[in-house]
């Protein structure tokens, strides 16, 4: 290869090269329009293109329209049930403490405390401590009846479902919320802090 041309794919030296190729005149060129600044200028205003309709996803959920859908307050049904379950657990945990502390002296509730309460251990017949552990079991056994059945919270629940529909009570869904979790807490705590049976 030569600077004054390039090799045709037969192999031969053309005589062109790109200084030749640009300076040669361009055939059949397109005219260009010259920009004169002091020719009139016509402009066209075009509305803009309307957005293009959101297209509805199946795969995704369309969040924005679930929160509007949410309720803004509990609904009677779930009310009562929130309710009864709270007032199951206070009066299983209250009565429970009130019945302890009615039907045992201080001294007896110290005695139990420290007896062996794994039925392990066997107390002689007409002992403190066969008295004492006597009573505690009939105490368990009441503490046990406190709670209700499932017909009373049925029971319960239907006339808590009536009157929250005929009172429109209103109720929002955070704070059915946080009265379940304190009554379960609070259930939990009178328990612990009160060695409740």
């Amino acid at each position: 290869m030569t600077a004054k041309g390039t090799k045709t794919p037969g192999g031969d030296e053309s005589p062109l090269s790109l200084e030749s190729v640009l300076q040669r005149p361009v055939v059949n060129s397109v005219p260009v329009a010259e920009f004169n600044e002091a020719a009139p200028v016509n402009e066209v205003e075009f509305e803009p293109a309307p957005d293009p309709a959101p297209q509805a996803q199946a795969s995704q959920p369309d969040y924005e329209q679930q929160y509007e859908q949410e309720p803004k307050s509990l609904s009677p049904d779930d009310l009562a049930i929130i309710g009864v379950n709270l007032l199951d657990g206070l009066q299983s945990t209250l009565f429970a403490l009130v019945r302890r502390n009615k039907v045992f002296e201080a001294a007896e509730l110290e005695m139990i405390n420290q007896l062996d309460h794994s039925a392990n251990t066997l107390y002689q017949a007409g002992t403190k401590e066969a008295i004492a552990m006597a009573k505690f079991r009939k105490h368990k056994e009441a503490v046990a009846k406190l709670p209700f059945t499932a017909g009373e919270k049925q029971r319960l629940t239907d006339a808590t479902i009536i009157y929250a529909r005929t009172t429109e009570i209103k109720v929002s869904p955070f704070t059915g919320l946080l009265l379940a979790y304190s009554e379960v807490l609070g259930t939990r705590a009178f328990n612990i802090m009160g060695d409740n049976d």
